[in-house]
C-alpha cells in the first residue's frame, strides 16, 4: 500500500509480506529516503492504521522543513521566465540573476539566523538545505556572529 503524500524523496509504503497461503502476515512502514520502521506489526486494520502513524512519525521533521507547494510553483515559473530570458536576451537575463542572486543571498542568510535563533540544530539547516550540518555551519555560523 502507498501512501499518498508529497514530499519529493519521500514516499512512503506499507510492506505487507504474505504468507504460503496468500495471507498477510505482518505490515512494516518504509520511506524511499531508506527509512524502515522499527518491528513488523500485526496484520490486522490496527496494524496497518499503527504503520502508516509511524511513517507520519518519521515524516513530521520533513514536513517542518519543506516549502509550500504554491512557493514552489511560483519559484518553478520564476525559473522557466529566466531560461526564456536567457535564450533570447541573455544580456537581459544577467542582469535578472545579479539581482535575483543579491536578495538570495541576504534572504538565505535570515532563514538561516531565523532557525538558529529559533533552535534549529546545524544539521537540520544543513538537511533543509541539502548539504552536510559541517558545511552549513562553515559557510553560516561566522556571518550570525
Amino acid at each position: 500500500m502507498r501512501i499518498e503524500i508529497s514530499l519529493p524523496g519521500h514516499e512512503g509504503t506499507i510492506t505487507s509480506p504474505t504468507g504460503p497461503g496468500g495471507d498477510v502476515i505482518a505490515h512494516r512502514p518504509v520511506c524511499s529516503c531508506g527509512w524502515a520502521g522499527s518491528a513488523d506489526l500485526p496484520p490486522d486494520e490496527t496494524g496497518r492504521m499503527r504503520a502508516t502513524s509511524e511513517w507520519l512519525d518519521h515524516m513530521r521533521p520533513h514536513f517542518a522543513m519543506a516549502p509550500p507547494d504554491w512557493m514552489m510553483h511560483r519559484s518553478d515559473t520564476l525559473r522557466a521566465a529566466i531560461e526564456d530570458l536567457t535564450a533570447r536576451w541573455p544580456l537581459q537575463s544577467l542582469g535578472v540573476l545579479a539581482d535575483v542572486e543579491r536578495w538570495h543571498r541576504t534572504l538565505l542568510d535570515e532563514a538561516v539566523a531565523a532557525a538558529r535563533a529559533g533552535g534549529a540544530s546545524w544539521m537540520e539547516i544543513g538537511q533543509a538545505l541539502g548539504i552536510t550540518k559541517q558545511s552549513a555551519h562553515e559557510r553560516f555560523s561566522k556571518r550570525l556572529r
